[in-house]
């Protein structure tokens, strides 16, 4: 057997002791006793086989070599066979964790994983070496009304509230300056902005100041019913206020309250009067004054007022009373029951009365009747009253209206002014009448019939004038 290369040996793996080993060849495979020489060390087979550093003479080659590590190091290029090379990698891990020890318990192996309360140390307080650690724990008892302090204790807030004196800066121009002495926001005490603009309180109020104004100062209090109820809007230099309600695009409406005949729009409003003006899209102006004298309104004018409406501007513009059922009048004014001055007039900007509507209900002043010249058929109207024909052409018929489908008493005058022979007829509707009749002819040159009607169904048209002058 000695003289037997090594590879050309069966190697078995069964050993009599720790560091023997007992080698066969093929025809003899019976184990030997202990002590034979078929039973070398192992370190002698190694250096036979060229591995280690035996003093042997033989020769051999390893066919394969691998690595194997803990599963947060990947391995590649294992097993080497030939010749190659084992690298470790650290493994990737899941996000916000870290390789440490068991979270509690008996010594183990590290592994990574996320952290727990015990890992972290005890906060510190905070000093030269502003050492870090943990928040402390608050205690056993869940609480709202604490904070944690500098000095690594939870507290409670002071209850004497900001320190006096001190200042919420942000800026100079966003300082907010607690002025007062004492701890809390009393009577007589401010909260200043921007150096001048003001929140104080009184006994009864809470009052914004505002200093920019270039009228004066301007004031919103807010009253208690203790003190003068509900919210007051000031000024502390003119006898004016105004409260502005103004959209994205700069569209301003306006509840004005002036006082003194410097701030009045209406007529005799000396005392002072109410507002309110309305900028409507576009470039309209509305405006209703109300005053302890007149109120008045003023329409939809020819210039916008935008922002602010000058002091005394009566912008141009027309009344327009709508309606609120068919039945129903558009305009109602009331007179007292001793009432002796007119129940509405009529001035130009002087202002000098042009007509006026009496106590009485008489209509006192100059009366243009609505002019119309017809030259063919037609039918009245209810809005027409004086009624020029002409029968140049030839003769044609004028239809009245239905004496109930106007108001009892409206007056038609009808008056021809051609010089031709052709004959204008005046009929009246379905079962109407003119004074009995159901027609009127005109032929003559300046002809006319004046007719009014008495409301009826059927009803008549009364002639009330006529003649050829």
């Amino acid at each position: 057997m000695a003289n037997e290369p090594i590879s050309a040996l069966t190697l078995f793996t069964t050993y009599s002791t720790a560091d023997e080993v007992e080698i066969l060849d093929v025809s003899d495979t019976t184990f030997a006793s202990t002590g034979t020489n078929k039973r070398i060390p192992f370190s002698t087979l190694l250096t036979m086989a060229g591995v280690g550093s035996g003093t042997g003479g033989g020769s051999g080659t390893v066919t394969s070599v691998g690595l194997s590590l803990p599963p947060f190091i990947t391995v590649t290029g294992s097993p080497v066979s030939t010749s190659g090379t084992l690298t470790g990698t650290l493994a990737t891990q899941t996000a916000n964790t870290h390789f440490a020890g068991p979270t509690s318990g008996s010594a183990a192996a590290p592994t990574f994983r996320a952290l727990v309360p015990a890992d972290l140390p005890v906060f510190v307080a905070s000093g030269s070496s502003h050492a870090p650690g943990a928040v402390p724990d608050p205690g056993s008892t869940a609480g709202s009304t604490r904070y944690l302090r500098e000095d690594a204790t939870w507290d409670v807030p002071p209850s004497s509230g900001l320190t006096t004196g001190g200042a919420v800066t942000g800026g100079a121009a966003n300082a907010i300056l607690y002025e007062n002495s004492s701890s809390n926001l009393a009577a007589s005490s401010a909260l200043t902005f921007n150096g001048t603009n003001t929140v104080s309180t009184t006994a009864t109020a809470l009052i914004l100041q505002q200093t920019g104004d270039t009228t004066g100062t301007s004031y919103l209090q807010l009253c208690n019913r203790a003190g003068s109820n509900g919210a007051i809007f000031k000024n502390a230099a003119i006898q004016l206020v105004d409260f502005a309600f103004q959209d994205s695009a700069g569209n301003q409406n306006n509840i004005r309250s002036g006082s003194g005949s410097s701030f009045t729009h209406g007529y005799g409003n000396t005392s002072g009067e109410f507002d309110f003006i309305v900028n409507m899209l576009g470039s309209a102006v509305a405006i209703l004054y109300m005053g302890g004298s007149t109120s008045q309104f003023y329409g939809a004018g020819t210039g916008r007022i935008s922002n602010n409406v000058a002091f005394g501007t009566q912008p141009a513009g027309a009344l327009h009373v709508v309606s609120a059922a068919t039945n129903a009048p558009g305009l109602v004014v009331d007179g007292l029951a001793s009432q002796t001055s007119d129940l509405a007039e009529f001035r130009n900007s002087t202002p000098t009365v042009l007509s006026r509507v009496t106590a009485a209900g008489e209509i006192n002043g100059p009366i243009a009747p609505i002019y119309t010249a017809l030259t063919g058929t037609a039918t009245a109207t209810a809005q027409q009253c004086l009624i020029a024909v002409s029968a140049a052409s030839a003769g044609w018929t004028l239809t009245l209206p239905a004496a109930n489908a106007v108001q009892a008493g409206h007056e038609y005058l009808i008056k021809k002014t051609d010089n031709n022979s052709n004959a204008i007829t005046v009929t009246a509707a379905g079962s109407d009448t003119i004074d009995g009749a159901t027609t009127y002819v005109l032929s003559a040159q300046w002809a006319y019939v004046r007719i009014n009607s008495n409301g009826g169904s059927p009803g008549n048209w009364m002639i009330t004038g006529s003649g050829t002058n």
